[in-house]
């Protein structure tokens, strides 16, 4: 084979994989049931595998053997003619070869197509001139220790955190932090020594304090691994519908927790440490709570402690359908202080403005269809808490001014200059996380907390402390 038969191989393998990609995305973004995307999962498996082999082997076959006169005859001639074998003269008809050729003309389709929207998203899809991105402080959980840990080695210093000024918070960007409570702080060269005798005297202790199994302990190690190093971002926005009421208003934006058992409760209360350290106006959990019914009862320890200065709101996700008891889960929320705001408006009223909380749950709950219709005052604005970035076309048929969502976990694996690539989105990875505007709607996508798959590659878990301003930046 010379380079340019390499090269369409090659072009036609990356078109099958974007092919079922694209199809696992697309079925993960709908509200069927649960089974049946079990059923699909494993068809796709199939066909990705066995297609791939079957399309791509063939070819492989038929120019290994060097007879290129077999160009009329089907891929199972070819390989059974490399094998030595005869095969019966209904099997050599061409009927398999024009079909699997039409595949691989659709497969360097799909490619070319996967491609020139990639180049389309990257050149349109900056963030809006409305937002102003802030520092992000990394919180490397996998060097906090547990209190037995604590006693053995004695008080771990604390360097760079939410508190500290603007130029601290350019240094630590970059660097890995570290947060303990209560001890005191440090910065320069003798962090690294630190870190490193800390993080050796630590050893399997500190990832077990966190990580709930052996298999999670052993994926945490894993090369660029970032399940736990929770990155808490601070951004603004300019909303222009924003009544000056309200400028300065404060929001802290969490999704997808999955208690599963995989992490421990523990890692979940930490999380809620850094909401609450946060000191925002309003809490907002964009779904995805829970996967496990025997991690039921954590849903009070953790989510009763978060602190917010006006209100604590919630909805379900696709997850969530996983306990069968929805009621259940909705009652465990509110006895912790939450609000389920899924299909109903919550009005947040000062001096005569109002901004109008509302949540989408849809597919999967269809309490989002039954809104009632709302006349929209003069100082009003609205935000709504949507689990998929795909109900942003709701949320501008609506009018509503800012979408807060999660679903999607930023891809969890992202590749370098590529970006994420499995999305569970109608729109694919398009919004799979980040600051967006769809029409004169605004919206932002967490890349969650957690996970039923404990793998984060270049995509760390999040939490976003967003400001609301006035106007335009």
């Amino acid at each position: 084979m010379d380079w340019a038969e390499w090269l369409i191989e090659w072009l036609v393998a990356f078109g099958h994989i974007t092919i079922w990609i694209g199809i696992f995305n697309q079925m993960h973004a709908t509200g069927i049931p649960r089974w049946s995307k079990k059923l699909g999962e494993r068809v796709i498996y199939v066909c990705l595998l066995g297609v791939g082999l079957f399309v791509w082997g063939s070819d492989l076959v038929y120019y290994s053997t060097g007879w290129k006169h077999l160009v009329s005859c089907d891929p199972w001639e070819r390989i059974a003619i490399g094998l030595g074998i005869s095969l019966p003269a209904w099997m050599a008809q061409g009927v398999t070869f024009n079909a699997v050729m039409a595949y691989r003309i659709l497969c360097l389709v799909a490619f070319s197509v996967i491609v020139l929207r990639w180049m389309y998203w990257r050149w349109s899809l900056r963030t809006p001139v409305e937002f102003a991105l802030g520092p992000a402080v990394r919180h490397a959980v996998r060097l906090e220790p547990s209190h037995a840990a604590i006693e053995r080695l004695g008080p771990v210093l604390l360097h760079g955190s939410l508190e500290d000024g603007p130029e601290a918070r350019s240094t630590v960007s970059d660097t890995t932090v570290v947060e303990m409570g209560g001890f005191d702080s440090f910065r320069g060269d003798e962090s690294k020594q630190v870190d490193e005798s800390f993080d050796s005297a630590l050893g399997d202790g500190a990832v077990s304090a966190w990580c709930g199994d052996r298999l999670t302990q052993w994926m945490s190690r894993f090369p660029g691994n970032q399940i736990l190093e929770l990155e808490v971002n601070a951004k603004s926005l300019y909303l222009p519908t924003l009544p000056s009421q309200f400028d300065g208003l404060s929001i802290a934006h969490v999704s997808d927790f999955h208690l599963t058992g995989r992490m421990t409760r523990r890692f979940y209360e930490r999380v809620s440490e850094l909401v609450s350290s946060l000191d925002c106006d309003v809490v907002v959990l964009a779904g995805d709570i829970i996967d496990k019914a025997h991690c039921l009862d954590w849903l009070g320890p953790i989510f009763k402690p978060v602190r917010a200065r006006e209100a604590k709101l919630f909805v379900l996700g696709n997850h969530d359908k996983r306990i069968t008891n929805e009621a259940d889960i909705r009652k465990r929320m509110v006895s912790a202080g939450w609000l389920d705001v899924a299909g109903q408006w919550w009005l947040q009223e000062q001096a005569g403005a109002v901004i109008a909380w509302s949540g989408n749950e849809l597919p999967w709950y269809g309490g989002a269809r039954d809104l009632p219709v709302r006349e929209r005052m003069p100082d009003e604005a609205r935000v709504l808490v949507a689990h998929s970035p795909d109900q942003i076309d709701y949320g501008v048929a609506r009018d509503f001014d800012l979408v807060l969502a999660g679903h999607t976990h930023g891809g969890q694996i992202r590749p370098p200059v590529i970006g994420p690539v499995i999305s569970p989105s109608h729109y694919g990875p398009k919004f799979a996380s980040g600051e967006f505007r769809v029409g004169r709607t605004y919206m932002h996508v967490s890349r969650g907390v957690a996970g039923t798959h404990v793998v984060r590659l270049n995509c760390r878990p999040e939490i976003t402390r967003l400001v609301l301003r006035c106007g335009r930046s």
